[in-house]
Order: structure tokens, then C-alpha cells, then sequence
């Protein structure tokens, strides 16, 4: 991303990934330096190390980072108690294994079980969001259609669960999940073979009705992702080894992602504004990537020695790439910096159907003569 941008940029992010210190990442051989690498490699500018019930590779990754481009938000999957759901709690990019260490201990997992996949919470999920929240920290349900996700709870907890107010997000693996109801009624019989041949179930077992994502596993799945249609949808990597694998490594790094439209420096904040927006500041991989930056496009306008700037000082206005809004009292100079691009580029016949606006426009942009009139910021030395 280009830094000078100012204002809010689309970022393509992947905020649930996996490191060594995960017991199910498929290479423990793997440096931090090779796991930031790729993914930069794969055009990630931001990512989370949330490996399940750790924290032991959040420094290591940051550390990697340092001196890329690439922004790391420190995080944990953590384990619930109703029936093992999984948690993302993302943490503000200035903190360290230590704050999420210290979370995890006061959710309950021992030191002991860190890394571990089974490992989980005596705390049930509302109980753990709290805590969260608290701790100033962001909560994404993790996968919510699938395994260990919120349609393996019942409906009461689902539904209440929701409805807390620091849940703005759901990551959803499967697309079809997310159709109007007439499209998925169509597709539903198709997309129970296509969910078991993703979970890996051969067409012997599938002839013998053997499921792994059974047709009441899919019905729960559909019934959470809409009712969660009202809340940022997201989509990550969990980074498999390889394709359709339950074990984590570097092939899968950004091979799912969200572009979330952020401050030019992300922070945990900027996220949660983002999350409260997802018309406007998110778009899943489900969708099309968003414009990112035109082919042309005005960076900024200076000028000096005009009427209206400070002797010997430049005025300088730097715009964004997608919108930009200029927000001024009467009088505080908004016209003036559109009449003096107008004037620039020589557009101003342009105005002659509105005649008060191209009266203003002439007389604001011409050079200043103090003998024939009053107006015009110009002046023989002025640079636009």
C-alpha cells in the first residue's frame, strides 16, 4: 500500500491464521521469517496469529515484520465450553504473546495446554466475549458454518449470543450459505455433496449415506449465517496445509481473505469502525475485490504566492484515492480549492450554464489588479 495515501484505504486482510505454535501446524521446521514472507508474498497487508489456545509465536511474528509492510494484529483461537465453538479475539497491534498469555490464563486454560486444538474454556461463549470486551480486545465466531463454529450450538444460545453488542462479525467458510432463500432451495440437494467432498468423504461412503456435514449439520449452518446477514461477513484462510486439509501451514496463507477499508495505519480500532460499516468497508471473497487505486488521480494541489496563502509558505491539500469529503464553516476556503483546480486545468466555460457559480469562479480566479478590481487571488509570481 502507498503510505502518503491520506485517509481510509482497502486493505486485504487475512485475520485467521496459524503458526507452529498451533499442535495441528503441519511443519514445525517453518521460521517466522518464511511465514511473513509468504504472506506478503500472497499481497496480504495485514494479517492475526491466532493459533488455538496460544500466544508463543505473536512476538516472533511481529518481530519478522518489523521492517515490511506488512501490519499484525496479535490474536488466539480460543475454545468455548458450548459445544467447543471456536473464537477469534483479535488485540491491538501494539500488544505482545503477553497480553494474549495473560487473557488465556484468565479465561481458564492452563499454561500447560497452550497449542493444544483440544484444549477449551470451562467459560461458556458469552462469558468469554465479556471478557474479552474488557480486555479491549475484538471478537469474531469463528467458521460459523462449519465444524466447531456457532451452528454446533443450540438455537437459545446462537440467538442470544448474537444479539451482544460487541459482536459485529462472523467469518463464514461457504458461499451458498449466504444466498437468498429462492437460489439456495435450488442449489441445497448439489450443495450437500459438494460440503462432503470439501470435508473429504469419498462417493463410496457418500452412496452409503455416510456424512460427515449432514443434511441437519447444513440446515443449522444456513439458519446462523442468516441470521447473521446483519453483521460484517468475513472471509479467512485458516491456513491449511494443503487443500481440504485440517492441519495448518503456509500453503494456505491468503488463499481466503477480506478487503477491509481501514486508517493508513490499522489498528484494532479502525477495524471495529470498519466492522460497524460492511456495506461501505467491507468486502469478502465472496464479492468483488473493491476499486483500489484509479489509473488517475489527482495526490494533491500546492500553491504559493497567492493572495490567500501565508507569504512564502505553501498551501498544500492532499486528497484520497477513492472519496474524499472537504468539510469548512462559510468562508473557511472549500470553493477556493475547487475553483483553483478548475482553474488549472483550465475548465471553467464549463460553469457558464450556472451563472452566479461562474461569476464567483472569474472573479476568484484571475490575478489581482488593485487599480482595475478588488478581486482575484492571483499574482504574477503565483504556482499553482
Amino acid at each position: 500500500m502507498n503510505q502518503e495515501i491520506i485517509g481510509t484505504q482497502w486493505f486485504k486482510c487475512d485475520l485467521h491464521l496459524h503458526t507452529p505454535a498451533s499442535k495441528c501446524f503441519k511443519d514445525s521446521e517453518v521460521t517466522p521469517e518464511q511465514w511473513v514472507q509468504t504472506a506478503i508474498s500472497k499481497g496480504l497487508d495485514c494479517v492475526a496469529v491466532t493459533d488455538h489456545n496460544a500466544a508463543e509465536w505473536i512476538d516472533k511474528i511481529i518481530n519478522a515484520a518489523k521492517s515490511t509492510s506488512l501490519t499484525v494484529f496479535p490474536g488466539v483461537e480460543i475454545t468455548c465450553s458450548d459445544a467447543k465453538i471456536h473464537l477469534l479475539i483479535l488485540f491491538d497491534t501494539d500488544k505482545t504473546t503477553q497480553t494474549v498469555e495473560d487473557f488465556l490464563l484468565r479465561a481458564k486454560i492452563e499454561r500447560a495446554n497452550f497449542g493444544e486444538q483440544t484444549a477449551h474454556t470451562n467459560m461458556n461463549l458469552e462469558d468469554i466475549s465479556n471478557l474479552a470486551y474488557e480486555s479491549n480486545a475484538l471478537i469474531i465466531p469463528a467458521h460459523i458454518d462449519e465444524f466447531n463454529g456457532l451452528c454446533e450450538a443450540g438455537s437459545e444460545i446462537i440467538k442470544n449470543f448474537l444479539k451482544l453488542p460487541q459482536i459485529n462479525a462472523v467469518q463464514v467458510v461457504h458461499e451458498n450459505f449466504t444466498l437468498a432463500d429462492r437460489e439456495y432451495q435450488k442449489t441445497k440437494d448439489d450443495f450437500l455433496l459438494t460440503l462432503n467432498h470439501y470435508y473429504r468423504i469419498s462417493d463410496k461412503d457418500l452412496e452409503s449415506k455416510k456424512l460427515k456435514f449432514t443434511e441437519e449439520r447444513m440446515k443449522n449452518a444456513r439458519r446462523v449465517v442468516i441470521d447473521s446477514k446483519q453483521k460484517a461477513i468475513l472471509t479467512f484462510s485458516d491456513n491449511p496445509h494443503e487443500e481440504k486439509c485440517s492441519e495448518h501451514g503456509l500453503w494456505g496463507i491468503g488463499s481466503r481473505y477480506t478487503w477491509i477499508k481501514m486508517e493508513n495505519q490499522p489498528s484494532l480500532e479502525s477495524l471495529r469502525q470498519a466492522l460497524l460499516l460492511p456495506v461501505h468497508r467491507i468486502r469478502n471473497d465472496f464479492s468483488t475485490p473493491p476499486n483500489d487505486i484509479p489509473d488517475l488521480w489527482i495526490q494533491k494541489i500546492v500553491f504559493r504566492n497567492t493572495e490567500i496563502s501565508p507569504l512564502n509558505n505553501d498551501i498544500s491539500i492532499v486528497f484520497n484515492p477513492q472519496m474524499n469529503t472537504i468539510i469548512g464553516g462559510r468562508g473557511s476556503g472549500k470553493s477556493s480549492i475547487l475553483h483553483f483546480i478548475r482553474g488549472v486545468f483550465n475548465r471553467g466555460d464549463e460553469l457558464k450554464s450556472l451563472s452566479n457559480i461562474h461569476s464567483d469562479f472569474l472573479s476568484f480566479f484571475q490575478t489581482r489588479d488593485r487599480k482595475k478590481n478588488k478581486g482575484g487571488v492571483l499574482k504574477n509570481e503565483s504556482e499553482i
